[in-house]
């Protein structure tokens, strides 16, 4: 009896004591607590968005939640979120700006924001904050509105080309798939009473622009010079087919008068390759091959020759895409080793070279067609750019015997000009070098959303890559 006794008594005191040591071990003082932290009830059904900035040094973020009736003692015994569930959580290792999802809608909820040291396993005291998660059971709600949209006159400080304004915005905070951006926009002047009677961009259209579902940073073209226009930027749940109730606006004056001119001021410097080696489509220093037509019927361009020191120039404006056909006397470029033209733009960021070949059935709808497009987001404005293309970079192109259609595009969708001169392909070259695109979109700010960052802190972000 004795012995049962004075072991309970052991136990007891080393529960005690491994009580005590868990708690020191769990929670040190020093660990600096988040500071601005923002919990905010969200539009969504069951949501509720949440943000912060970036963890103090050599630390992690920790987030646990619970309905604030049933809140624990200790706020680590409630549900943990897991960071990299959802876009903009920043890993637990950065800022963040998300709505935790799944709640109970119309529930209160608190949530706690520790500092973690992973070395030592231990917490900070923690920042929270409570609101009502959003929605009504079984009734989907609108997408919540967007924040953060940037429009600017200027890139980087840089002034823009005539008719360009730049455009900027994080990912959308909702961490559902169905949910994308729709972006409108209108002279400042003219602005419709309705946003979404404005003109609407259509996402996927310019390098740079998230397709839509992501956060983007790049440079409109084609709109009226030296014009003040607002943008609208609104969230659309596909499923529901539901606007956000609100929106994100800004305004820019578009860029003035380029630096250069609208056109040529010489004409293109005349090739110099063997005329022994050349199929030419068109230049005044090869003979060159039958072309059926410089605009097809299917291409959303305009076009005219013009006359530049008393040579003949290939022009197009409005430019979406153009196709170029020989379907009459379809090119066998097997020998060949480059695709060679000169052009110059007043005001295109992208510009595409497709070929297609309609295979041994020299058919379109043969099945036998194959295309090849090379894009170049380098060229320099307002001067002519000589491009030499190996015929080796059209991967996609297997055959190259029935060549039938050279097809010029690119950016400003619709409102790219484009002079264009010594088409021909070659079997003398030196390949044209791309360097990699500048890169866009880079926000450095003291705000993350309407939210100020913390002491000593600064928030900064870009989007992917362009390549």
């Amino acid at each position: 009896m004795k012995k049962a006794l004075l072991l309970s008594l052991l136990m007891i005191v080393a529960t005690t004591f491994t009580s005590i040591d868990v708690k020191a071990a769990a929670f040190v003082d020093e660990l600096p607590v988040p500071v601005g932290f923002v919990v905010e009830s969200a539009e969504a059904s069951g949501q509720i968005f949440i943000a912060s900035g970036p963890p103090a040094a050599e630390l992690s973020y920790r987030i646990f939640y619970s309905e604030t009736e049933e809140a624990p003692e200790d706020p680590t015994t409630a549900t943990e979120y897991i960071f990299g569930t959802l876009p903009g959580d920043g890993g637990g290792t950065g800022p963040f700006g998300f709505n935790l999802i799944d709640l109970e809608p119309e529930t209160e909820y608190t949530v706690w924001l520790y500092h973690y040291d992973t070395s030592t396993s231990t917490f900070s005291e923690p920042a929270s904050g409570s609101a009502v998660a959003g929605g009504q059971a079984g009734v989907t709600p609108p997408p919540p509105t967007p924040v953060g949209l940037v429009v600017e006159d200027n890139l980087g400080g840089a002034p823009l080309d005539a008719g360009e304004i730049f455009l900027a915005i994080g990912p959308n905070n909702t961490g559902e798939p169905t949910i994308e951006y729709r972006m409108f926009y209108s002279p400042t002047a003219s602005a419709p009473g309705n946003p979404l009677d404005a003109t609407e961009y259509s996402f996927g259209s310019t390098d740079g622009d998230g397709g839509g579902v992501n956060g983007f940073g790049f440079v409109l073209g084609g709109l009226e010079q030296s014009t003040d226009y607002t943008f609208w930027i609104y969230q659309y749940d596909t499923d529901s087919e539901q606007f956000s109730e609100g929106n994100s606006s800004a305004s820019a004056v578009s860029g003035g008068e380029s630096s250069g001119n609208d056109e040529p001021e010489s004409a293109s410097p005349l090739p110099t390759d063997d005329a022994e080696g050349v199929i030419s489509l068109f230049s005044a220093a090869y003979d060159d091959v039958v072309v059926d037509t410089w605009r097809t019927e299917w291409s959303v361009a305009d076009y005219e020759e013009v006359e530049i020191d008393g040579r003949t120039m290939k022009k197009y404006t409005n430019l979406d895409f153009v196709g170029i056909e020989m379907t009459s006397n379809q090119l066998d470029i097997t020998d060949m080793e480059f695709l060679k033209l000169d052009v110059w733009t007043p005001n295109m960021n992208v510009f595409r070279v497709k070929l297609v070949d309609f295979g041994p059935s020299g058919e379109p709808e043969g099945g036998d067609t194959t295309e090849h497009e090379i894009v170049f987001d380098n060229l320099v404005q307002g001067e002519w750019n000589t491009l030499e293309i190996p015929l080796a970079d059209f991967t996609g192109l297997t055959n190259t015997t029935n060549i039938a259609q050279l097809i010029f595009s690119g950016t400003p969708v619709g409102g790219g000009t484009v002079f264009v001169d010594n088409i021909f392909f070659s079997v003398e070259g030196e390949p044209t070098v791309t360097p990699p695109a500048m890169p866009e979109g880079f926000l450095v700010t003291d705000m993350i959303g309407e939210n100020p960052v913390g002491n000593g802190e600064i928030f900064v972000a870009v989007g992917p890559n362009q390549v």
